[in-house]
């Protein structure tokens, strides 16, 4: 929808604004593993997939469950996974204040690199993208602006960089350093 207005003969005023939805779902992937994986994202791993019967994109990995609080929890999944009478770890190498795994297959344990414990854990598409546009125009100079959004999907939160000399988001600070400290952000 656009709106244009002669305010006077010096001054001209533009307005315009668009809202867009989209529905998708892959009908077929022609290949034995029904999915392509692809968007790495900088991440050094694909983070994303085209799959039958998902929209397209969708973000696959492993599904985090919060965080250790202490060895205690940690000890409390672990299970005999080759019947040697010996408890084996829930997640290999896991300590207090690390993210803790979903075991997708509930086979006992996390399965790091298997396609066994990763599953879809965001939609990329939007439900609602709007766009507005205003242009200005006075004696001849004129002033064009343009604003957009996208409502509804999933990011996947890649702009960090774990590199020694680089800026950190804030949400750092809230990190867990000690039991019930946090719940969302791992420790350093």
């Amino acid at each position: 929808i656009n709106f244009n207005k002669e305010i006077t003969d010096d001054f001209k005023l533009g307005l315009g604004v668009n809202i867009t939805t989209i529905k998708n779902n892959t009908i077929s992937v022609n290949n034995d593993a029904g999915f392509i994986p692809s968007g790495t994202f900088g991440l050094g791993q694909n983070t994303s997939r085209f799959q039958e019967g998902l929209p397209i994109g969708t973000f696959y990995g492993l599904k985090t469950d919060g965080i250790f609080q202490n060895q205690a929890q940690i000890d409390a999944l672990a299970v005999d996974r080759d019947g040697d009478g010996t408890l084996d770890e829930y997640q290999i190498g896991a300590k207090p204040g690390d993210i803790k795994y979903v075991d997708i297959d509930n086979n006992g344990y996390i399965e790091f690199g298997s396609e066994n414990d990763i599953t879809d854990i965001g939609n990329p598409i939007p439900e609602i993208t709007i766009g507005f546009n205003l242009n200005l125009d006075y004696k001849g100079f004129d002033f064009s602006s343009s604003i957009y959004a996208s409502v509804g999907n999933d990011i996947a939160r890649s702009y960090e960089r774990f590199l020694t000399y680089s800026n950190k988001p804030t949400l750092y600070l809230d990190r867990w350093t000690g039991e019930g400290t946090s719940n969302t952000v791992p420790r350093a």
